[in-house]
């Protein structure tokens, strides 16, 4: 589905991240990684806004305008970190020595180097991205991604009722608009249970009114 793009005013975004994660491997270059950016004289926080490391389970939270989406399957989990920690440490202008050369981080580049390992290791994973967007849209259009089964119908019926029309009367841009006054929330969860066999992904936009 396209909605407009270019905000313009009463527009707003936010984006928040969960995950929990159990891994033996993972939690030692965890760690590592919390170490290396004390050595250097920084805070954790620079990493992500909240880490706890506990004997095998790792707790991240992120806040406001995180990018850290889950990967759609289990293996891309290390990449998926690597690469938001690498950014997180280039704009710390962490990535250089103090000649001007990259700096080498063994910890990061371990994530990279032994990703089957390391996601081999793993044993579970609850990893939730939610976005949520509100606002006036301009006259571009973006591709916001597909909306969750059954949820653009379910939109249509509640903006009907909202705005005191029929739903048949409902036309694509009345519902737009109303959507972007409704703050739709766009979420990503990776859902993984080694013990039990399970692994799930799922992502979609939807109301916060409607699907739970």
């Amino acid at each position: 589905m396209k909605v407009r793009s270019d905000f313009v005013t009463n527009s707003s975004s936010s984006s928040t991240v969960a995950i929990r994660i159990v891994s033996n491997e993972l939690a030692r270059i965890i760690r590592d990684l919390l170490e290396w950016v004390r050595d250097a004289g920084e805070e954790s926080y620079i990493l992500f806004d909240k880490c706890d490391v506990t004997g095998s389970t790792i707790v991240i939270e992120q806040w406001e305008e995180s990018l850290l989406k889950p990967p759609s399957e289990l293996g891309g989990i290390p990449a998926a970190l690597e690469e938001d920690i690498r950014l997180s440490i280039e704009a710390q202008g962490l990535d250089v020595d103090e000649d001007g050369e990259p700096a080498r981080i063994e910890a990061l580049e371990e994530l990279s180097r032994r990703a089957g390992e390391i996601s081999s290791s793993i044993s579970s994973v609850s990893w939730r991205f939610d976005r949520t967007v509100r606002g006036e849209f301009g006259s571009e259009w973006r591709d916001f991604g597909d909306w969750q089964p059954g949820e653009l119908g379910k939109a249509k019926v509640r903006a009907a009722k909202k705005l005191g029309i029929p739903a048949s009367d409902v036309s694509g841009e009345t519902l737009l608009d109303w959507l972007c006054q409704e703050a739709p929330l766009y979420e990503a969860v990776l859902e993984v249970d080694r013990a039990a066999g399970t692994e799930e992904y799922r992502s979609g936009w939807r109301l916060w009114s409607l699907g739970g």
